[in-house]
């Protein structure tokens, strides 16, 4: 599904606590058709992926 992780850490100097920190381990996620990066709020569900508005849209013909 669309999420990998990544690592961005801010170097802000103060002790590391580790995978407590918001920015060890930050969620990024994706279109899994495009790959674009996108709010998860504007993901689609469909045919066990996770699609932008736009990629869903090229999955249903138009009406006439």
């Amino acid at each position: 599904m669309g999420v990998r992780y990544e690592d961005d850490c801010a170097g802000c100097g103060k002790p590391c606590i580790g995978d407590l920190c918001r920015y060890k381990k930050r969620a990024i996620h994706f279109c899994d058709e495009c790959l674009d990066e996108m709010d998860p709020m504007k993901l689609y569900q469909y045919e066990d992926a996770e699609l932008c508005a736009s990629c869903l849209l090229g999955h249903f013909d138009t009406v006439r």
